[in-house]
């Protein structure tokens, strides 16, 4: 089991500056922690960004423990979280079309609804992880002045409320971490979900440089893999600050 889990250690925030944060101040204290707020002042993203959501449009959740179930650098949580999520939203609307992207996003309809930040930090002598993730719950005007497009759960007819998917995330990653706790099965369950499938034709920049090639899934470490034209095969680690990804 990832750990074992007690109602104490789902905890509501009125308001919070950043729930990864007070994550890891928790468990400065006890071994686990799932919090989650609608009202997050200083959520961020991946790659330093921002993430904008007004009070009651976004979900803000974390989940901690400490020490980490396995070490960063042997399990890649962000793939782990992104199925995680993908089926919690399928079950709790299942008619949707629901899609993974790479690095960290989930989509609606090809649009981001969800993003996904996992951090490590030492907690004394241990190893501590923090799985953050963000959804947008109802559309606000921050979207319409961003470059790609965003989608909200109240696009839903029954769009499910916050509250529905903490507690269905508060039982289900323990599960799924049980369930695809070997990298093959993670990788393999994640390109079952995501939003095209293997030999797509595609256009990759990243590092600086911009190629045409066929994708070839992720890497035991969540990397992506792309082989060019003149069959090179390249693999993009989740931290690179220039990637984009465009099926042909």
């Amino acid at each position: 089991m990832f750990f074992d889990w007690s109602p104490q250690q789902l905890i509501h925030l009125d308001q919070a500056t950043s729930t990864n944060d007070d994550a890891f101040t928790m468990l400065q204290h006890q071994p686990a922690c799932l919090l989650w707020t609608t009202h997050q002042t200083g959520g961020r993203g991946s790659r330093g960004r921002s993430w904008l959501s007004p009070p009651g449009h976004g979900l803000a959740l974390s989940m901690g423990c400490s020490p980490a179930p396995a070490r960063p650098d042997q399990f890649c949580y962000p793939i782990f979280a992104a199925v995680a999520l993908h089926e919690v939203l399928c079950d709790l609307a299942p008619g949707a079309s629901w899609t993974l992207k790479w690095p960290n996003d989930l989509l609606l309809d090809g649009r981001k609804l969800a993003g996904i930040l996992c951090e490590s930090r030492w907690v004394g002598k241990q190893v501590a992880v923090v799985i953050g993730i963000g959804v947008n719950l109802k559309r606000h005007a921050g979207m319409e002045n961003l470059p790609k497009g965003y989608a909200a759960l109240d696009e839903l007819p029954d769009p499910p409320q916050a509250e529905q998917l903490v507690r269905q995330l508060f039982f289900t990653l323990p599960l799924q971490f049980e369930k695809l706790a070997q990298p093959a099965l993670l990788t393999a369950a994640w390109q079952q979900r995501c939003g095209f499938p293997l030999g797509t034709r595609v256009t990759l920049t990243a590092n600086g440089r911009t190629l045409s090639g066929t994708y070839e899934g992720l890497n035991l470490e969540g990397n992506l893999k792309v082989r060019d034209d003149y069959h090179q095969l390249h693999q993009i680690a989740q931290n690179c600050d220039d990637f984009a990804l465009t099926p042909l």
